[in-house]
């Protein structure tokens, strides 16, 4: 039965949307750093190649799919912290240094990157590995970070950073 919210047909639609996706995120990189050249035909012609590479890879589209629905919660949380810290009464300039400033964006994006890949790869890194329980390593992984002991450890090194960082620019601006 056809439903309204029933999406599933754009799974064809997925190479292409995938290919898109690359070449705008190789172009804009390329364009905005000038790493290479600073013509835009040779940026572009640079992208699509890289874009139509990474379309015949099986597992970075399967990477992609993984890793792009979880940068986007990432953003949108950030977005919607920064509405709520400027609604608080924090200046735009200072919700990013709040927040933890772009290093911190830096290293979810590297986790989310690191979590995709052994999910991803998981039978790459142990191919001969067999558990009669048919635990797998993503799943033992999941379960370890999961586990409350560590999810109540990561909160209470969350919340000492912040406090330390609350300080120390409590005492800096006492300090001036």
């Amino acid at each position: 039965m056809a439903t309204l919210i029933d999406v599933s047909f754009l799974e064809f639609f997925l190479p292409i949307f995938i290919s898109i996706f690359v070449f705008a995120l190789i172009y804009g990189v390329l364009a905005k750093t000038k790493v290479l050249t600073d013509s835009t035909n040779v940026n572009a012609v640079i992208a699509i190649t890289i874009a139509f590479v990474v379309l015949l890879t099986q597992d970075v589209v399967d990477l992609i799919n993984f890793m792009t629905p979880w940068v986007v919660i990432v953003f949108l949380m950030l977005f919607f912290l920064s509405m709520i810290l400027m609604f608080a009464g924090k200046e735009q300039k200072e919700v990013l240094q709040y927040v933890g400033g772009p290093v911190f964006i830096y290293i979810i994006l590297l986790l989310i990157l690191f979590i995709g890949i052994g999910n991803v790869f998981q039978g790459v890194f142990s191919p001969y590995q067999q558990d009669p329980e048919g635990k797998t390593t993503g799943s033992e992984a999941i379960r370890t970070i999961f586990h409350p002991r560590i999810l109540g450890a990561i909160i209470i090194l969350v919340i000492s950073a912040v406090a330390v960082r609350q300080i120390t620019d409590q005492v800096a601006k006492e300090g001036k």
